[in-house]
């Protein structure tokens, strides 16, 4: 699982606070290694031998190790949740800021629903895994590895037959793991397409009603429904399958503790103060051992979830600015357009286009929808690149320019018309931030939209939105 261990880079800022993390869950571990030890103690020693001394040391001893554990536990769960929450606020900045520096071309086929799932559902996912799930899958081999350890060192008999069905949920887990990751994978693509489905819906809802579409939609929604319903069943299926398998195997190591080491006891050769310690440690392991199911399950997730993240983050711009581009000067306004030829998607727009337009000329392009007349303007700005030929202004090529400078001086009136949720005023000045209430009415008056705009309730100041 690459992107599994990609997804721990994001780690790095953070590594103080992770060590600090990892810290409190060994100490919170070894300190609940030690309480079998005790009660072994008090059962052997203080109950056996009416030892009231000992029994008083041993309750302060737990005690204390309670309220020590506590504090450590404390800090496990807050650093654990501090560090995940921050990877999930870096991997949305780091998606949007991908996103919005990627050009026209990957958003003339990217699709806000899957964006949409990727930077909630999938970020989310790996938030779990790098705080939870990766907390506790080390403390399962952690926990595994030192209660084995301490297992054989008591008896090494009761301990190979005690940890054979242990072994086999361990095996388990990995067969669970490889079977339910791209159950996961297909989850969060029909997640996505759902959400697809919904935008796109609530955003022409308009259009779906002009044409009576209603029906048709509400059937696509619930295929699209369907499908992650189904999908979700087969991770539940495949789940309810292995988890009872894995805990009716703890429960065989607790039958075969009783029945070989209650023998020993009998016997002589054990006493009951290390039995029960023994069982303390098998019931310890019990746990993180069934709960790598849940963690396993979790891991596949995050993998599948760190996959499509990849996908977006790893998406080069088809529009790259020069390490060496220029600053524009301020620009009269000359286009040229020389022997330029555009090509979308392996198909020819433009052709061989010569075009001369010099300062405060007026140039109207006519042509049949999908001629290229749009295309035309988006190359000036760069939001393409051409494929042959040059677009200059004032004689600078725009590939060796900076994007900034070049569309700062470039008014663009797009076919799709957008409102944010701001006021009128901050809408109008989206491109000068800095531009007065002057500059702002200015430019509503030469639209002809002023009069309209004082017949809002608060004028300027107006929050509008989407629609």
């Amino acid at each position: 699982m690459p992107s599994l261990l990609r997804l721990l880079t994001y780690l790095k800022p953070y590594r103080k606070q992770t060590a600090l993390t990892y810290f409190c869950l060994a100490a919170n571990m070894g300190l609940n290694l030690l309480i079998p030890q005790i009660v072994k103690g008090v059962l052997d020693q203080g109950l056996a031998k009416r030892d009231l001394t000992f029994l008083i040391l041993s309750a302060i001893a737990i005690v204390v190790i309670t309220l020590v554990n506590a504090v450590f536990s404390f800090g496990l769960q807050y650093l654990r949740e501090w560090v995940s929450q921050r990877v999930a606020y870096d991997i949305r900045n780091q998606l949007y800021d991908h996103v919005q520096r990627l050009s026209f071309a990957y958003h003339d086929t990217a699709q806000t629903g899957q964006f949409m799932s990727r930077a909630t559902s999938d970020v989310d996912a790996i938030r779990a895994y790098t705080g939870p799930w990766l907390v506790d899958l080390t403390q399962s081999i952690f926990l595994l590895i030192s209660v084995s350890i301490i297992l054989f060192a008591v008896d090494v008999r009761l301990a190979v037959l005690t940890m054979l069905p242990t072994l086999l949920t361990f095996f388990l887990t990995v067969r669970f793991g490889r079977i339910i990751r791209p159950v996961h994978l297909r989850i969060q693509q029909h997640f996505s397409r759902m959400s697809t489905t919904l935008q796109e819906n609530l955003s022409g809802v308009r259009v779906v009603k002009a044409f009576a579409r209603e029906p048709y939609e509400i059937d696509k929604y619930k295929k699209d429904n369907w499908r992650l319903l189904e999908e979700n069943m087969r991770s539940v299926r495949i789940a309810a399958t292995n988890f009872p398998t894995m805990r009716f195997l703890t429960v065989v190591s607790t039958i075969l503790l009783l029945w070989f080491g209650g023998q020993d006891v009998i016997a002589g050769r054990m006493s009951v103060g290390t039995i029960v310690a023994f069982n303390s440690y098998l019931v310890m392991i019990s746990w993180p051992i069934r709960r790598l199911g849940w963690i396993v399950n979790g891991l596949a997730r995050a993998s599948a979830s760190g996959e499509r993240i990849f996908e977006i983050v790893d998406t080069k711009s088809a529009v790259v600015e020069k390490p060496n581009a220029i600053v524009l000067p301020r620009l009269s306004g000359h286009v040229r357009f020389e022997h330029v030829t555009f090509s979308y998607g392996g198909k020819p727009v433009l052709q061989d286009v010569d075009i001369d337009a010099k300062p405060g000329q007026v140039i109207a392009l006519l042509g049949l929808t999908g001629s290229g007349k749009t295309t035309v303007v988006n190359l000036i700005p760069r939001f393409y690149d051409v494929s042959m030929g040059r677009i200059t202004v004032d004689g600078y090529d725009v590939r060796d320019v900076t994007l900034a400078s070049l569309r700062r001086q470039i008014g663009v009136v797009l076919q799709e018309t957008f409102l944010f949720s701001a006021s009128v005023r901050d809408n109008i000045a989206y491109g000068r931030p800095d531009a007065s209430i002057d500059d702002v009415i200015a430019a509503a008056k030469a639209a002809h939209a002023h009069d309209f705009i004082m017949e809002l309730p608060y004028g300027y100041d107006t929050r509008i939105g989407e629609r």
